[in-house]
């Protein structure tokens, strides 16, 4: 016959072995936990992760717009310089505006009876004027019908001289545009 203690001995392992059993339990909750634990911290993680590389992004699009303002500014800036420079050299007559302007000028101007020779136009818009007259009064026409309200702002007779042959009087005769200064004598 079994002893009392013999009678207790399997409830002892049945004992352990429930205590066995439910902190094997115990423990595997745990792990589970931990799992879930951890796989809520990767995913965690990889939310911040995909978040701040959204950041990024955006801070690259914010700095790319503002790069493509600046740029686009500056470019604005530039045209308008470009326009005003084209607007200047728009207002500037040619040389070859001003060689007709001149030889169309003195063509109109010129007295009757005066032959012009030679007609030079520099690209300061200086003019020589040679050429024969009758008289030295026609030289003195010449001059008056240029200067003033004939187109230039100041004419200067170089030289007048009775010409050599065929009677007249040879001369040449210097002109500025208006606001010119005038290399050859005093600008009035």
């Amino acid at each position: 016959m079994p002893s009392g203690l013999d009678l207790l001995q399997p409830r002892i392992r049945s004992r352990q072995s429930i205590l066995a059993q439910t902190l094997t339990l115990v423990l595997l909750v745990v792990a589970a936990l931990d799992v879930v634990a951890a796989l809520a911290t990767s995913s965690l993680a990889v939310r911040t992760a995909v978040v701040q590389s959204s950041i990024a992004a955006a801070k690259n699009a914010t700095r790319s717009a503002d790069l493509a303002a600046a740029s686009a500014e500056r470019l604005g800036r530039q045209a308008t310089g470009v326009q005003r420079q084209l607007s200047a050299l728009a207002a500037v007559p040619s040389p070859a505006a001003f060689e007709l302007g001149a030889a169309a000028l003195v063509g109109r101007r010129t007295p009757a009876g005066v032959t012009v020779q030679t007609l030079s136009v520099a690209a300061t818009g200086e003019t020589v004027v040679t050429g024969t007259a009758q008289n030295f009064a026609q030289v003195e026409q010449i001059q008056s019908a240029l200067g003033g309200q004939g187109g230039f702002g100041f004419v200067e007779v170089v030289s007048a001289a009775r010409a050599a042959t065929g009677g007249g009087v040879d001369f040449q005769l210097e002109a500025w545009p208006a606001g010119a200064p005038a290399s050859g004598g005093a600008n009035p």
